[in-house]
């Protein structure tokens, strides 16, 4: 009995070691040889395009879950939502779409707006027109044509001098020879690639690690900004040049934030914050006196210490000048006026958010919420995050990031394991 079991549980392995070694044959040479028409229908006038390279996605895909990690939570997880689908009657509808190709999106100008393109490589034109190609709409057609699909969404508004008609008329002329067309971004093995009039973007995915790489040519208005700064420390996210973008109908030109975490002692039983917070404004603006504004009550004020209690949590305040003030828990900022070449910076670790020693009713219902959940999850699992942004001259912004994940969790597992428990697939 003992021998029969072990032979079965032989032939057990083998068999799924031959159905992965069948897996990656086929995603290895059926991409290679498929012809991927999508590609060359990219309109000259798209300012924006976006290339998904699936194969490199599938490939990474399988090499996680099933090679590297052997994670078999993971991969019961994925069974029993599946399973959970066909108990429900839930029936997968085949839509024509080759999903081993890569996806094409693009962006451009249309009547008084804008249109949505999705390009994609079809296996069945008749079911792709039957399923995705009857929902037609006022904003939004369908059509195919020599094994490609396109998609197209109007950005306007309704009754915004465009119509089916017109969508279609310009569908038929993308997926024709009668307007000029553009090269898709160099993938270049890359899982997400980016390319437009104002520069490129690419993702990957290296070991455990997200990268992020990119270069862009600036506005006209972006310049060198000399500026009060927080020091960057803890959970740090700063921005600049913003736009002047509006906080309860107050522009606001920049900001930077640290996050330290909480303290043990709890206000109330909720989590005592600790945090930093410096905001610029475009014009004179008393901070203080619009969170009163906001807050009433709950808001008490000390100005001769120079402090605000908030749901009995103790916080500092300090106007820097008449658009610029600070307030956290540190009653001594370190704060310096310098030049910034920084435009964006997400930097540190996100588990600090999810640091609180908390039992509270409140916050357990919070927890309970599948987002939330599977967030928090996301977060203990990532190691640090540095996305940053940087103004290198005139004609040129650097674009960097990294996220790291710890060591035996892998990113496309997690990513995984965050859109299921979040309820956004399966």
């Amino acid at each position: 009995m003992q021998a029969l079991k072990a032979f079965t549980r032989t032939l057990g392995l083998l068999f799924l070691l031959g159905v992965l070694i069948g897996i990656i044959f086929i995603t290895d040479t059926l991409l290679l040889t498929t012809k991927q028409n999508q590609l060359n229908y990219i309109p000259a006038d798209a300012d924006l395009v976006l290339r998904i390279n699936s194969r490199a996605i599938i490939d990474q895909t399988i090499q996680s879950v099933l090679i590297d990690s052997e994670d078999a939570k993971l991969v019961n997880s994925l069974y029993r939502k599946l399973k959970q689908q066909k108990k429900g009657g839930k029936k997968i509808t085949p839509n024509g779409i080759d999903y081993l190709s890569d996806v094409v999106l693009f962006k451009m100008p249309f009547k008084t707006s804008y249109v949505i393109g999705v390009l994609v490589k079809l296996n069945d034109e008749d079911a792709f027109e039957e399923t995705i190609g009857s929902t037609v709409t006022a904003h939004r057609v369908a059509i195919t044509h020599n094994e490609v699909g396109l998609i197209l969404s109007y950005g306007g508004k309704e009754n915004n001098h465009a119509s089916a008609i017109d969508l279609e008329q310009l569908a038929d002329n993308i997926l024709s020879n009668s307007t000029k067309k553009q090269k898709a971004p160099i993938r270049e093995d890359k899982l997400i690639s980016v390319g437009g009039k104002l520069g490129r973007f690419e993702l990957d995915i290296s070991e455990n690690t997200i990268v992020f790489s990119g270069k862009f040519s600036p506005n006209s208005f972006i310049k060198r900004l000399v500026r009060s700064q927080l020091e960057e420390n803890g959970f740090h996210i700063s921005a600049s040049h913003l736009g002047e973008l509006p906080f309860e109908d107050i522009p606001i030109t920049h900001f930077d934030f640290n996050f330290f975490g909480f303290d043990e002692s709890n206000a109330n039983g909720i989590p005592k914050l600790k945090v930093e917070l410096l905001v610029g404004f475009k014009e004179k603006t008393d901070m203080i006196a619009l969170l009163k504004d906001k807050l009433g009550d709950a808001l008490i004020i000390n100005e001769e210490q120079q402090e605000i209690s908030v749901m009995n949590q103790l916080f500092f305040y300090k106007k820097l000048n008449d658009s610029v003030s600070y307030i956290g828990s540190t009653q001594v900022p370190r704060i310096e006026l310098k030049n910034s070449s920084t435009l964006f910076n997400v930097s540190g670790e996100p588990a600090s958010f999810f640091s609180y020693k908390y039992d509270g009713f409140a916050l357990a219902l919070i927890e309970m919420n599948p987002l939330f959940h599977a967030t928090k999850k996301l977060a203990l699992t990532t190691e640090s995050i540095d996305i940053r942004m940087i103004h290198k001259n005139d004609k040129r912004i650097d674009f960097t990031g990294k996220i790291l994940f710890k060591k035996g969790s892998y990113p496309i597992n997690e990513i995984i394991r965050f859109l299921m428990s979040a309820n956004f697939i399966l």
